[in-house]
């Protein structure tokens, strides 16, 4: 199981492949490009702009569902 969290929103995919796949399908519809993609101890993130320079940023994680960690 993956968690993607985004805007205040967790979701759950299968395998990262599919999580990834989604960001980028949700992502090329609009006007963005992506300008920041790391993984660090186990957590990626994955960061959009706008040509309005508002960013929409995904966090990644294969073993930390955000919803408990607070």
């Amino acid at each position: 199981m993956v968690y993607v969290t985004h805007r205040y929103k967790v979701k759950e995919y299968e395998t990262e492949e599919d999580a990834v796949a989604q960001i980028h399908n949700e992502m090329s519809a609009m006007t963005s490009k992506k300008i920041f993609d790391e993984t660090k101890n186990g957590i990626r993130v994955m960061i959009f702009q706008w040509w309005t320079l508002y960013i929409e940023e995904y966090v990644i994680s294969k073993s930390i569902d955000m919803r408990n960690s607070v």
